[in-house]
């Protein structure tokens, strides 16, 4: 064994430890950075044409280690400009390992309310956070 063979197991270490951690940091930064904006800009337009009504996204936030989405102030017109829905925030809990398999599978998703529609009139005090859980995983019997 010669004095060089170590010399270049450790370059090649080196090498695959720096590629990994600047993997790790592509990673890190397209999701945190680059996920988001994408969404601001073209989400919400692409989802508009699909709907065919205006449709505006004012803030998104994703987590590529939780793998969560948040989106704040979407709002939802009708065609001639008046107000649908209007959401403060969206979240979505999205899970990792089902998403993988090639099917986005959603573990929580949670709408907190702008303010109710005034066509509705509550009965009663209602909060403005509404939760909607539940689990769409499929258990075998």
């Amino acid at each position: 064994m010669t004095a060089e063979q170590p010399n270049r197991k450790h370059r090649r270490l080196a090498w695959l430890g720096g590629s990994a951690a600047a993997l790790l940091l592509i990673y890190t930064l397209f999701g945190f950075f680059g996920i988001p904006w994408i969404i601001e800009t073209y989400g919400a337009r692409r989802l508009g044409e699909t709907l065919d009504r205006p449709v505006a996204i004012r803030r998104a936030a994703f987590n590529p280690f939780a793998f969560t989405l948040r989106l704040e102030g979407v709002t939802l017109d009708e065609k001639d400009g008046r107000p649908l829905v209007s959401l403060a925030a969206l979240d979505l809990d999205l899970a990792l390992a089902a998403s993988l398999g090639g099917t986005p599978t959603v573990r929580t998703l949670a709408l907190t309310a702008d303010r109710h529609p005034r066509d509705v009139q509550p009965s009663r005090k209602v909060g403005s956070r509404i939760r909607a859980e539940r689990d769409w995983s499929v258990q075998s019997r």
